[in-house]
């Protein structure tokens, strides 16, 4: 009899796109440059060219490879394989995510696919990433009503009049159950994507197959996934700071706090309600209160604390520099805890999301 095993609910990677330059591939398929797909009949004879305007798939996980121009700079342009590759290629290892033990998984799918050689170590030094997704698979209690908690997410959501933006719920046959705030081609760093869904329901509809094959020895009742993209670098190092770059070895490489950085500044942006920790506190007065107020309207405003430090700190002497950082890090933990204790009071009864 198989041991049933719990999913593990870490965040990580779910996918990403990659962009190298084709300088430093060993080889690449004619195929992935030519600019028409020939249509063949069964005598082998070209009856029709098709324009080929999207990216190649390969196999049926989802990996898929185009070569194209990428602007590098505001004068270069550079001819760059461009690769977008889903966990499914994970197959058994698929709740681990994308990170530096599996990413040799992916490495060899791509090799694999025979439309390209590249080393695993060139990919992850010199390949860049573009975008990517961040998931966390947990387990919702069988008490509660999940639609009616996606409902009750959906009344602290912050509204938006902007085409392709703000909240829904759905709940159908066609797209499952669960709440999403933007979309993935509207997202942007001020109004990242991030959805809460079923995971049990996808992957027992639309990921039937795959998950009949891969994943029956999982306990997969009860999952729900949240998932937030990062849309860029500009993304990237407004959440973890300027000194973060995108090069894929770095992104394989991020540690669970920093990815759950990313998913709590989207919900900070879609559901919590700023104005809740923007009370006069009897406790603080004077300077502290100030400095306090600054700090939770910049991050109202979508700054990391590492940009608000950046911005106080610059240009004050050694000692005054020391007690300033001291005191805003002392301000932020506050911050934290009544912006943790307020959502507690917000969905009293329910799990913290």
């Amino acid at each position: 009899m198989t041991n049933v095993q719990k999913v593990n609910d870490a965040y990580c990677i779910d996918s990403f796109k990659i962009r190298i330059p084709l300088s430093d591939l060993d080889y690449y398929s004619s195929s992935l440059t030519d600019s028409k797909f020939s249509l063949i009949n069964s005598d082998a004879e070209v009856v029709d060219e098709i324009e080929k305007t999207r990216m190649l798939k390969v196999g049926d996980k989802g990996l898929s490879l185009k070569v194209g121009k990428v602007r590098t700079s505001k004068t270069d342009n550079v001819d760059c394989l461009q690769i977008t590759s889903p966990s499914k290629i994970l197959g058994s290892q698929y709740f681990d995510g994308i990170n530096s033990d599996t990413f040799s998984i992916i490495h060899d799918f791509i090799v694999g696919s025979g439309l390209v050689k590249v080393s695993k170590d060139a990919l992850l030094n010199m390949g860049m990433v573009t975008d990517f997704d961040i998931k966390r698979d947990t387990y919702f209690p069988s008490n509660l009503d999940f639609v009616k908690y996606c409902r009750h997410l959906k009344k602290s959501a912050k509204l938006s009049s902007d085409l392709g933006k703000g909240c829904k719920v759905y709940n159908n046959n066609k797209q499952g159950r669960g709440i999403q705030f933007n979309t993935r081609p509207t997202s942007t760093v001020s109004s990242p994507f991030l959805k809460l869904y079923d995971k049990l329901a996808h992957l027992s509809s639309v990921y039937y197959d795959f998950t009949d094959k891969n994943l029956s020895g999982f306990d997969i009742n009860g999952l729900v996934r949240s998932e937030a993209t990062v849309k860029n670098k500009k993304h990237l190092q407004t959440v973890l700071g300027n000194d973060i770059t995108n090069n894929l070895h770095t992104i394989v490489n991020l540690g669970q706090d920093e990815l759950k950085m990313f998913v709590d500044h989207a919900k900070r942006i879609h559901i919590d309600q700023v104005t809740a920790y923007q009370t006069k506190k009897e406790d603080m007065t004077g300077n502290d209160l100030s400095m306090y107020r600054y700090i939770v309207l910049l991050l109202s405003l979508n700054k990391s604390f590492h940009q608000i430090q950046s911005l106080q700190l610059g240009g004050r002497e050694k000692k005054d520099k020391q007690r300033t950082k001291r005191k805003m890090n002392e301000l932020y933990q506050r911050y934290l805890s009544e912006q943790k204790t307020a959502k507690n009071v917000l969905f009293e009864g329910v799990p913290v999301w």
